[in-house]
């Protein structure tokens, strides 16, 4: 990702939505930023955030505010709440732009990894500290200090511990927090925070129940320790049991208080197929909720954004609501932004763990402060209580999927009886209602049976393998279908698409999109 050139971009846009003027704020006859003449240059001052106690450590998936200010401006808060009933809510169902659905996917993906930590933060801060602090306990000596919690988030109530260590400046702001987490005896969690002056670095790893990832965050802050801009970092490896297929995304966002820029990338690998995805994107963003506790309160907004995925490589603008667009109201600065940077390459995700300094032995841990439980659903915890649930985003564009197949402009016929005259190899014209989810069709999409008597004959005996078609132009406005596989003159066959463009349905069962029948003179 073009980091430089991209943060540029996002100061001119963050000034041309809040409608500054980019004017030199020298005062004339200065020179610009020269100290005047005979004089020393002008002191600039540094905000030093006041971070006194762990109730003022920052969330990873805490909002932007401005710079200097306490809260979200009235401005923001209002397009917020607007943005509730018609922008497009984290869980709520899209419009019909593809590259609009997927930048949420991948925002959504960053939010409820950060969110696994702040959790874990959020339930030392409000239940933990209090307890240590009632037992007499110094928590800001800078040395560790332990304390266990029971934690219901919904399957039953789970024994957590925690291993942190608060240290101080000589200005007594903290500097420094360290933290480790243990369920059932074994690690899960490590987390880091670094405040220098006004800047902060967080930085995370959590491999909870196989899902692992890591996340960094590089904020700038303000003198109430509130973000007023925002670089996370992330990296997440997700195995399935057995390891046959892995699931990683990669991604860095850039987040301002009203817009954002992402650039990832997905990869599935399996043992029969890799699936990939790129984007890069800039957006609006608001946050909706109540400020830094619940982050499923953002919302996305108007943006654009550059896709890559299979033969799918589309650059689009969207409205608020998730639909295409071509209004400049809608694309513009975004638009700009877009196509100065490129979606983030494709690479290899390594499986993630916990090194030396990062490590904790869970069975070691002793003297141990007890906090009463807490059932996360009934807490001020709850908003952090996220899951990396995804929307389906091509079952939710355009509808029901469904598909048109011509040849020559004539509509192929539906009709076992009368079916469409076609040539040994035939091109076949397919008009979709939406972007298919694969790169490809595969041989359990398209099943070409021999058709006779109304049944078709060896039932489920697809006569086409992988290697006996061709797909070129792949879109939701038409794709060409050859055959390869050479028809038999004189046979009737029946060709089905399957609804589902991941396979799904058996070929004794499939479930149709279209059902077409072809024969050769």
């Amino acid at each position: 990702m073009k980091s430089n050139i991209t943060r540029s971009f996002l100061f001119i846009l963050t000034a041309a939505i809040m409608g500054i003027s980019l004017i030199s704020c020298s005062p004339p006859g200065s020179g610009g930023n020269a100290a005047p003449s005979g004089g020393v240059g002008i002191p600039v001052a540094v905000e030093i955030p006041s971070l006194d106690s762990v109730g003022d450590l920052l969330y990873i998936t805490g909002p932007v505010v401005m710079d200097g200010g306490a809260n979200i401006s009235a401005k923001s808060v209002k397009a917020a709440n607007q943005s509730v009933a018609k922008g497009m809510g984290l869980t709520s169902k899209f419009g019909n732009s593809l590259n609009a659905c997927e930048t949420r996917n991948f925002f959504w993906g960053m939010m409820s990894d950060g969110a696994q930590t702040d959790l874990e933060l959020c339930l030392l801060k409000n239940y933990v500290a209090p307890s240590l602090t009632n037992a007499g306990v110094n928590m800001y000596d800078g040395n560790y200090h332990n304390a266990s919690i029971k934690v219901d988030v919904g399957h039953g109530m789970s024994d957590v511990i925690f291993r942190f260590r608060l240290v101080k400046d000589d200005s007594g702001n903290l500097s420094k927090f360290n933290l480790y987490a243990c369920e059932a005896g074994v690690q899960t969690l490590y987390s880091s925070q670094t405040i220098t002056g006004d800047t902060a670095i967080i930085t995370s790893k959590n491999l909870e129940n196989g899902n692992r990832h890591i996340i960094n965050a590089t904020g700038s802050l303000n003198d109430s320790a509130q973000y007023t801009s925002k670089v996370i970092d992330s990296e997440h490896y997700d195995p399935t049991d057995d390891n046959s297929t892995i699931r990683t995304r990669k991604g860095e966002m850039i987040q301002e208080q009203t817009n954002a820029t992402l650039s990832a990338f997905y990869k599935r690998a399996g043992e029969t197929e890799v699936v990939q995805e790129r984007i890069f994107s800039a957006f609006g963003i608001d946050y909706a909720g109540p400020i830094i506790l619940d982050p499923s309160q953002y919302q996305i907004l108007n943006g654009a954004g550059h896709l890559i995925y299979g033969h799918t490589d589309q650059t689009e603008c969207w409205d608020a609501n998730g639909n295409k667009s071509s209004d400049p109201r809608d694309c513009n600065p975004y638009l700009a932004i877009v196509e100065q940077n490129s979606p983030m390459a494709v690479q290899d995700v390594a499986p993630i763990s916990f090194s030396a300094d990062e490590s904790v032995n869970c069975a070691l841990l002793d003297d141990i402060t007890t906090a009463p439980p807490v059932e996360i659903a009934n807490s001020v915890c709850s908003g952090f209580a996220l899951d990396n649930n995804q929307v389906d985003c091509h079952a939710k564009v355009d509808g029901e999927f469904a598909v048109v197949a011509t040849i020559n402009g004539e509509l192929l016929s539906t009709d076992a009886s009368n079916p469409t005259s076609v040539t040994l190899t035939p091109t076949i014209l397919l008009s979709l209602s939406y972007e298919p989810y694969l790169a490809s069709f595969n041989s359990g999409n398209i099943i070409l049976e021999p058709y006779e008597g109304n049944i078709p004959v060896n039932y489920g005996n697809n006569l086409i393998g992988d290697d006996d078609f061709s797909v070129e132009n792949w879109s939701h406005d038409y794709t060409r279908l050859t055959l390869t596989h050479h028809l038999t003159p004189g046979t009737v066959y029946r060709l089905t698409l399957t609804k589902d463009l991941g396979g799904v349905g058996s070929m004794n069962h499939p479930t149709a999109a279209g059902v077409y029948y072809i024969s050769v003179p």
